[in-house]
């Protein structure tokens, strides 16, 4: 095999699980020689790998698909005829053409649906100025590194009319988001601006879904990840890098705030369990019951999980979810979904 051979190899990415648990949506990306880089489209194939379909064929790739809570609509983001920004489109799954839903003024990224299928959630830079679009234009618009940024905020789409509706304002930039499960709110991590280093200056937030009520839930010099609202509405899990009193230079923990503010707690993991309390093969461990439990191991993740899934030993996680059972001490009840 040379060199070129592996540069031909496609490569899979972002697979999203349907509603109904049978068909997985996914990228696939391969080189494109005449554009000179890899342009990716979304397929889809049944859970039991059989009868892979690509889905879209655009000339200048799409990304990102996400499933419509009924499952009959996959939204996914992509650059349309002339259009300089990547907007969210609608494809049916029963057949016919996607349609673009979204002009944003700025390209839109990191879509969800909202539990009942009525909006999309999306991230989008501020505009630039009419100077600063000028200025592009002639190619005038030489910067200073990190200095020629945008804030990024959080925007919802209506499906039924298009209509969008901002959602976060103000000097700071919201680096991720997540939908409670019953929609009523939203969590999100917002910094003083969208560039790497402000990070551990951020703070996890919650608000309404509609934008009001917007509230600081923690005040630290720690970066937050993978904030999320329990099942009943009360609380807000999240990852930090911290001690129990948010002291940096720590591993990975876990920690929950309650929705409306208050102070936040540390969640200690199990450290692991015996082989009479489980099976151990190849790095896989299986728990012996049903619940969806995780151990943590160290700064590389969770090793252990329950509820029929399974994570290698070892891998990072990407996002984790209270489970239907809570956060309990000992150990903790989660629901984990590798990251791709």
């Amino acid at each position: 095999m040379t060199f070129l051979d592996l540069l031909a190899l496609p490569v899979l990415s972002d697979p999203q699980l349907s509603p109904d648990g049978l068909t997985v949506a996914y990228v696939q990306d391969a080189p494109d020689w005449s554009q000179n880089k890899r342009i990716g489209h979304i397929w889809r194939i049944g859970i039991d790998g059989q009868h892979p379909e690509q889905l879209t064929r655009g000339e200048r790739g799409e990304s990102s698909p996400r499933w419509s809570p009924d499952g009959r609509t996959l939204a996914f983001l992509a650059k349309r005829a002339e259009e300089d920004d990547a907007q969210v489109q609608l494809l049916p799954m029963a057949g016919g053409e996607a349609r673009a839903l979204s002009a944003h003024v700025t390209a839109v990224s990191a879509i969800q649906w909202s539990p009942d299928g009525s909006r999309i959630y999306f991230l989008a830079d501020e505009a630039k100025t009419i100077e600063e679009r000028a200025r592009g234009r002639k190619k005038d618009d030489v910067f200073q590194y990190d200095e020629q940024f945008k804030q990024r905020q959080l925007w919802s789409i209506a499906i039924a009319t298009g209509n969008e509706t901002r959602l976060t304002t103000g000097d700071s930039s919201v680096m991720s988001y997540r939908v409670a499960p019953d929609g009523t709110r939203v969590v999100f991590e917002r910094a003083p601006t969208p560039l790497l280093g402000d990070a551990e200056h951020g703070e996890v937030w919650a608000m309404m879904a509609d934008g009001s009520g917007a509230t600081a839930l923690t005040s630290n010099d720690v970066a937050e990840e993978d904030a999320s609202v329990s099942p009943d509405g009360t609380r807000v899990l999240f990852r930090a890098a911290a001690s129990a009193t948010f002291e940096s230079y720590y591993q990975s923990a876990v920690f929950t705030v309650p929705v409306g503010g208050g102070a936040a707690r540390l969640h200690e993991c199990r450290r692991g369990f015996s082989r009479e309390q489980g099976r151990h093969h190849r790095g896989v461990h299986e728990p012996p019951d049903d619940r969806v439990v995780a151990t943590h191991r160290g700064d590389r993740g969770f090793d252990r999980l329950g509820g029929g899934h399974r994570l290698e030993g070892g891998s990072h996680f990407g996002e984790i979810r209270l489970g239907a059972e809570g956060l309990e001490d000992p150990g903790c009840v989660l629901q984990i979904r590798p990251r791709s």
